[in-house]
């Protein structure tokens, strides 16, 4: 569903798709998935914009995660249990070292966890092991800043 709206608009237009949902949302497990995991997202997302620089990254992330589950409980190319995600599928590694050589990954593509299964789904690319993003020290208004090696 691609909409081009301001964001109070868009949250009214995706909270009335929590009783039509779209896609294979319609009903069962999937439903309940969707609609819940609108209702998080929404709420992460608003707490976000309540807080200081150093808790808003974690919010966003549990948010655009939830916001990941109800796009996956409605994607019709999603077959059998495919739509459940059940890790994050992004690692990290290097936390005893300097802030800045802690190294993510992702996981490899074809595997079940989220950013990869939504990335297939969304057709972008999984950086995969090859592909390290490393955290660059920045902390802004807006959050960590990274930068990819």
């Amino acid at each position: 569903m691609y909409m081009r709206s301001d964001p109070l608009e868009a949250w009214e237009r995706l909270r009335a798709s929590r009783s039509s949902r779209p896609g294979r949302a319609s009903g069962g497990a999937r439903a309940k998935t969707y609609a819940t995991a609108l209702e998080q997202a929404q709420q992460r997302f608003r707490a976000a914009e309540g807080v200081g620089p150093q808790t808003r990254p974690l919010l966003v992330f549990y948010g655009l995660s939830q916001a990941g589950r109800a796009i996956a409980a409605a994607a019709v190319d999603l077959k059998g249990e495919d739509w459940n995600l059940i890790s994050h599928g992004i690692h990290a590694s290097g936390y005893h070292l300097d802030f800045a050589d802690i190294e993510i990954r992702t996981d490899p593509a074809g595997t079940a966890g989220s950013f990869v299964r939504l990335s297939e789904l969304l057709r972008s690319p999984v950086w995969g092991n090859d592909t390290v993003v490393r955290l660059d020290g920045c902390v802004g208004e807006t959050g960590v800043l990274a930068h990819i090696s």
